[in-house]
Formats: structure tokens, sequence, C-alpha cells
């Protein structure tokens, strides 16, 4: 059984500032994440399986991923070769078209409700708490991909690519009385970027290389041996 102490706010000495409105403090001698740009103290946090991070760890993902989501504007770049005509019979036509990884990564996306808010300010003892909402995640993409260059990207991503995942919270935690507050979950994407080349093969004029996308990426929510989504369950509550 897992117990959570929350802290309620109240003067605190800053240890770490960040710059995407995460700062980790100290409040009556604990130590709390602070997002100032959701308006949460995230008190505890753990992995999907229930192994326990620290709160720094958990602020170095959440900038990770806002980080990536404050640079995730269409940046590909579409070259198309004009000296070759792409008027080709599509009954003889082969799509040879394939994806280049230039990179891949994991992390961390934007936090959600995972639960319902315990009220437990009027309680004589610790109130449980658990997951009942089960987040769904599903693959994102840079904007203006095909089908066909979403295909490409699976097919050459190096992981087994999954088009969602759902969370499942399989442990307890307690809100302490005199205190609010409720789960979060952060799903965690693998993701991958590279560059589209574009080859069409059709019989007796051979092969045509007639374009590239370049820097195009797509995210993946990852999952754990059960199936289920791979992320960071965190017991927040309102500043």
């Amino acid at each position: 059984m897992l117990f959570v102490s929350l802290i309620a706010p109240v003067s605190a000495q800053e240890q770490v500032s960040g710059d995407f409105g995460l700062r980790i403090v100290y409040k009556d001698g604990e130590k709390v994440l602070v997002d100032d740009k959701e308006n949460l103290t995230y008190i505890q946090a753990f992995l999907a399986d229930g192994t326990p991070i620290t709160l720094e760890e958990y602020k170095v993902e959440l900038e990770k991923g806002r980080l990536f989501q404050s640079q995730n504007e269409p940046d590909f770049r579409f070259e198309k070769n004009n000296s070759k005509s792409r008027e080709i019979n599509p009954l003889n036509a082969v799509d040879m078209s394939y994806f280049t990884k230039t990179d891949s990564w994991s992390e961390l996306m934007t936090p959600q409700k995972a639960s319902a808010t315990v009220d437990c300010r009027n309680s004589a003892q610790a109130c449980p708490i658990s997951s009942s909402t089960s987040i769904t995640s599903t693959e994102t993409w840079t904007a203006g991909l095909t089908a066909g260059d979403k295909s490409y990207v699976k097919a050459s991503a190096g992981f087994q690519w999954a088009s969602s995942s759902s969370s499942q919270l399989n442990y307890t935690l307690y809100v302490p009385n005199t205190k609010k507050g409720y789960l979060t979950f952060a799903p965690r994407y693998n993701f991958v970027k590279g560059d589209i080349t574009y080859i069409t093969c059709v019989p007796v004029t051979g092969c045509q290389t007639y374009g590239n996308k370049n820097g195009v990426w797509g995210g993946s929510p990852a999952k754990l041996s059960s199936g289920h989504a791979d992320g960071v369950f965190a017991l927040a509550y309102e500043n």
C-alpha cells in the first residue's frame, strides 16, 4: 500500500527554477513540484508499473515534453523532381517509396486528469484514490502527412508501432485528511523523425525518384508488456 502525503501550499524556499513553468520547492520542509502553467502541485510520481520516481526526474520528463510541443510545428520540406514525369499508369506502377530514420526518442506528453477529485478535508482519516478514468492516447504526426506517408514511417520506425493505448492503474494512493487531490497520467510516446523518398517503378521505363519530404516525424503511444499505456501517474492538487 502506497501512502502519499499532500503538503498544503505555504511560503516556500525555491530550489530549482525551470523555463517551462515547473519548479521544485520546499513547503513546510517537504519537497514538491509546482506546475505554474497548469496551476498544480505534484506531490509524488510513479511509473505506470508502480515504480516511484523522484520529482526531479518527473520535472525533467515534463520539460522535455513541453520543449517538443513548442517545436512541433510542421517543419518538413517537400522537394519535387520536376525533370521526371509523374504521369504513370497506376495499373502497372509499383510504389517503392521509403522512409529513412534520422532520429528517434521517447518522452512524456501532457499530463491528463485520470481520476475524480477526492475531497478529504473533512475526513477523520486518509482517503483512498485510484484511477477511475482510462486515458486513451493515439498516434500523433507532422501535419500534412498522407496515409501513404504514415505507412512508410511505420514500416521503418525501428520499434513496434501502436496506434493507440489506454492507461490502467493497478495500485492505490491515499490523500491525507484535510487535503483535496486527484491523479494525473502523462502518457509516454516513442517518436521517430526522418525523410521520405518517393519512388515509383513501372515496366520498361524502370524506377523514378520524383521527390523527397524531409524532417517528418511521428509519435506512437508506448505500451507496457501488459499492453496498457506506459507513462507516469502523479498525485496532485490545485495551487
